[in-house]
């Protein structure tokens, strides 16, 4: 067998590749508050066994999107998570992980610059 190549000019990305849940960025695109347990490894890594889950047993709902808009979307992403924890229950180090992937987040959203600060 021939060994892999391997290019050393190639770059590798900063940004960490997540799956927010359904729920948590419904809140985030209508300026609502969302736990910041939605941000956690532990957060982020149920977001993605719910959508390994669901494509197998998909039970849709219809919601609103915008003025005159509807949209079928997950009903199970439409929930809270039972393993949801309250911010001040989360560790330091919990909350700083989550704080960067909030950030992020907010920033794919179209937040702004008016309504987050550099």
């Amino acid at each position: 067998p021939t060994p892999p190549t391997f290019n050393p000019d190639a770059t590798i990305s900063s940004n960490l590749l997540t799956w927010l849940a359904e729920y948590a960025i419904k809140k985030i695109e209508a300026f609502k508050f969302v736990h910041m347990w939605y941000f956690t490894r532990e957060g982020l890594q149920e977001a993605v066994q719910m959508v390994r889950c669901l494509k197998e047993n998909v039970t849709l709902a219809i919601t609103q999107v915008g003025e005159g808009n509807v949209t079928l979307c997950t009903a199970n992403s439409l929930t809270v998570s039972k393993n949801a924890r309250l911010d001040h229950n989360l560790t330091f180090a919990n909350y700083m992980y989550a704080k960067n992937h909030f950030l992020m987040c907010i920033e794919n959203t179209g937040w702004g610059n008016q309504l987050v600060l550099p």
